[in-house]
């Protein structure tokens, strides 16, 4: 069976292999095309439909029923332009889909469309081109679709993540040459006939591109050479063998091997096949190579669960940064929305400023100034000076809840979004009144000292003036005691009693002279700069 399979795509001698075939092994045959038949008419995952040349239904399988809701009777002889709607029929979809197939031998599709009913499903579609063997003759078309409605929602709720999972299977034909047609053309999917041992019967040219054996290398070897050990290990490919009898399919992710010993991640679809009288008489084997959604899937992952590690790192942060924020007591700590509404209120801000959080959340920040200062616009000032340069710095009085004020010290910053746009502000004040008391009374005390110091500064002014008098006026009548004594001296003849008299004169008047140039250096110590030293007093 496997040697005509390779003969059918237009290799000489095909009809003569065909003929010796049946003609040699008539038995084997015809079983196998009751075989193929009921794979065609039991897969009930994928709908597989048989189409002329010119895109009219001419064979329906169960899948197909279930997937449109039409039966066989209602849907063979109808164009296929019925299963789409009517956007796409206007669009001439259905034509075109089928001009790509007849020209380039395969086409695929994912989009809406119709069941019976009027509903839509998201499908994957595949159309292959179905020859004549020898001729190259379009015989008609094999459409397999499936319902992807589910892997569609997934898609949108991972950001577009795209795969595309069109599904084919195996061709409802009479002939046995038409069935083999199909299978061998079809390459996106590896589709395998077993029998009820899990042997390989039959292999197509996915099957060969997917898993890397020829048909010759494969055929007659158990399935379970596809499957890495440790599945073997834990009897995977007998559990779904087993899975498929009881539920007449199963459906399966997981590794599989090629024939090289790589690895690739698959999908695979096993429905159990039955004779007429429903006993087992094999199973057929879908399968695609979904190595790329894996990896896809698996980045996601990692980056879903990097990104719920950050996110709760952000979390526990904030929940940090919220808590020293809110016990921060020493300084009111408020955060603003861009017109100035509190938006957040801190235990330093209820200390200072004496409002709770409820009675401020949502009002404006303007109620803190005074009415001086809110009537000359120094909050909206302050916060256009914030938005301008980034922030602003200062210090005036504050008005608390109940009236009373203080000095506050205050910083505003403002906030920006990741596109430089200002989504608020935060403010932060330091009440300063001690500091503001303390610096009145310095300034006071500086200015009483000053006073003083003027005062001091008039006193040695005029005692400045009293030194010179002392200096230059008292002294004129001890120069003119000292010039006449010296004169008497010198023009009288004294006695001796006179002389004496006249040298105490002279000595008290240099003692008188020395005493007042001691006066005047004393009233100059305060302006000497020239360091002290020890002085003899007794000297």
């Amino acid at each position: 069976m496997v040697k005509s399979i390779g003969k059918s795509q237009g290799k000489k001698g095909t009809d003569a292999s065909v003929h010796e075939r049946d003609t040699i092994y008539p038995s084997i045959a015809a079983a196998n095309e009751v075989l193929m038949q009921r794979i065609m008419t039991e897969i009930e995952d994928y709908a597989m439909v048989l189409l002329t040349p010119e895109g009219v239904v001419a064979s329906w399988n169960r899948g197909a029923e279930i997937t449109n809701g039409y039966t066989a009777a209602e849907a063979v002889g109808k164009h296929c332009r019925i299963f789409f709607p009517k956007e796409d029929k206007d669009a001439e979809l259905p034509e075109a889909l089928l001009r790509v197939a007849r020209e380039s031998g395969k086409t695929n599709h994912e989009g809406w469309q119709l069941k019976k009913d009027g509903s839509r499903f998201w499908a994957g579609v595949s159309i292959t081109a179905l020859h004549l063997s020898g001729s190259g003759e379009i015989i008609g078309f094999l459409k397999i679709a499936r319902d992807l409605t589910n892997m569609k929602v997934s898609e949108d709720n991972y950001s577009n993540y795209v795969e595309q999972l069109k599904q084919r299977n195996e061709e409802l034909q009479k002939s046995e040459q038409r069935y083999h047609s199909m299978i061998a053309e079809v390459r996106d999917y590896a589709i395998i006939l077993l029998d009820k041992d899990g042997k390989v019967l039959d292999w197509n040219k996915g099957a060969e591109t997917l898993k890397g054996y020829k048909a010759h290398e494969i055929v007659g070897k158990s399935f379970r050479l596809f499957y890495p050990r440790e599945s073997k290990d834990l009897h995977l490919p007998e559990q779904l063998l087993q899975q498929a009898v009881e539920q007449d399919s199963v459906y399966h992710e997981g590794w599989r091997i090629r024939k090289d010993g790589t690895r690739f991640w698959s999908s695979v679809a096993i429905t159990a096949l039955h004779d007429e009288e429903g006993q087992l008489t094999g199973f057929s084997k879908v399968t695609r190579d979904l190595t790329q959604k894996k990896i896809v899937e698996d980045q996601l992952s990692n980056y879903a669960e990097d990104l719920k590690q950050k996110i709760e790192d952000l979390r526990r942060s904030e929940e940090r940064y919220y808590k020293m924020i809110s016990e921060v007591q020493d300084y009111a700590i408020i955060l603003l929305n861009e017109k100035g509404e509190i938006q957040n209120w801190n235990q330093g801000a209820e200390r200072i400023k004496g409002y709770m959080a409820d009675e401020v959340l949502g009002k404006s920040f303007r109620i803190f100034y005074t009415k001086e200062d809110a009537a000359a616009r120094l909050p909206d000032r302050l916060l256009g000076k914030a938005r301008e340069i980034g922030k602003v710095n200062h210090e005036g009085w504050r008005v608390r809840k109940d009236g009373t004020r203080f000095w506050g010290y205050v910083v505003i910053t403002a906030l920006h979004d990741n596109d430089g746009n200002v989504i608020g502000f935060s403010k932060v004040t330091r009440d300063l009144t001690d500091k503001k008391n303390a610096d009145d009374a310095l300034k006071a005390v500086a200015a009483q000292l000053d006073l003083k110091n003027k005062t001091l500064e008039r006193l040695n002014d005029q005692l400045a003036s009293f030194t010179y008098v002392a200096s230059h006026d008292l002294q004129a009548p001890l120069r003119k005691i000292q010039f006449f004594s010296g004169r008497l001296s010198e023009t009288e003849e004294l006695t001796e009693a006179g002389k004496k008299f006249v040298d105490k004169i002279n000595s008290s008047a240099v003692h008188m002279q020395n005493l007042m140039d001691d006066l005047l250096s004393y009233s100059q110590v305060s302006n000497d700069t020239s360091p002290f030293e020890m002085i003899d007093l007794d000297r």
